[in-house]
């Protein structure tokens, strides 16, 4: 599902439909609107999004092999399935419905997929490429519901950040990102991970608007609520347990939102 905040027209939502044999559509809601329009997407299918994941996993396994061919592979698939996203998904999209601001909500497996980093040539751009996040500020959220939940309450106050960092020789430029970071707020607060504890940590997050994670992370495929970031130095900040806070209007940021566990 995707909805779409444009400069004129609010916010708009496309629920994604795939089937194996049947054409695929984004139904598309404009929150200024009762009524929804379609985008016919005729070439994603089931199939498709399977033969996608498939490459991209095997890919994504081979990153670190010690074999300099193997590990090629990763960049050449990954740049051969954001240009195939942009055939199937984000160009019919981007062209239907023009906006500034886009939040995609993918369910099943097409949620695995970069459509952020979908892209098409372009002869006139330095990298010769065009991509989706050219277009527009691309977010992701987990659901229309907790989407609907974020717009429904309009923050008041003047928002507030709390950053974290892990000082791992393996991150160089954490506390500089985080620092960077903060310093758009009137008001925030940096931790690193070895001062915070879980239970510190949880204590802290429902006192900001904007919580800022730059530390490792991961996705478990096979156990969802089990996927989470290494932010405290005593365990690991789990989905589930973020959803046991039950925090209001937090917004979450990160780089590489999914390192899977294949």
């Amino acid at each position: 599902m995707l909805s779409r905040r444009a400069p004129h027209r609010g916010i708009i939502g496309c629920s994604f439909q795939t089937r194996p044999a049947l054409v695929s559509a984004a139904v598309i809601f404009d929150r200024g609107s009762q009524t929804p329009s379609v985008t016919w997407l005729d070439a994603l299918t089931d199939d498709a999004v399977l033969e996608m994941i498939e490459r991209y996993g095997q890919a994504y396994a081979m990153r670190r092999s010690e074999d300099v061919a193997e590990r090629r592979q990763w960049p050449e698939v990954l740049a051969s399935i954001t240009r195939q996203l942009w055939d199937l998904v984000m160009g019919p999209l981007l062209s239907s419905v023009p906006a500034d601001r886009i939040v995609l909500i993918p369910s099943g497996i097409l949620a695995l997929l970069p459509l952020h980093a979908a892209w098409h040539d372009d002869t006139s751009a330095v990298t010769g490429r065009h991509y989706a996040i050219d277009d527009a500020l691309i977010t992701f959220a987990p659901s229309a519901q907790a989407l609907r939940h974020t717009f429904a309450g309009t923050e008041s106050a003047e928002p507030t950040m709390l950053a974290f960092y892990d000082p791992d020789p393996g991150l160089p430029n954490t506390r500089r990102e985080v620092h960077d970071a903060v310093s758009w707020f009137s008001h925030g607060r940096e931790l690193s991970r070895h001062e915070a504890t879980l239970d510190t940590l949880c204590a802290e997050l429902a006192r900001y608007s904007v919580i800022h994670f730059s530390c490792h992370g991961s996705a478990d495929l096979t156990d969802p609520l089990h996927s989470g970031l290494a932010a405290a130095s005593d365990g690991t900040l789990t989905l589930a347990r973020v959803l046991g806070q039950r925090l209001p209007h937090v917004r979450l940021a990160s780089c590489l939102h999914a390192r899977p566990r294949w």
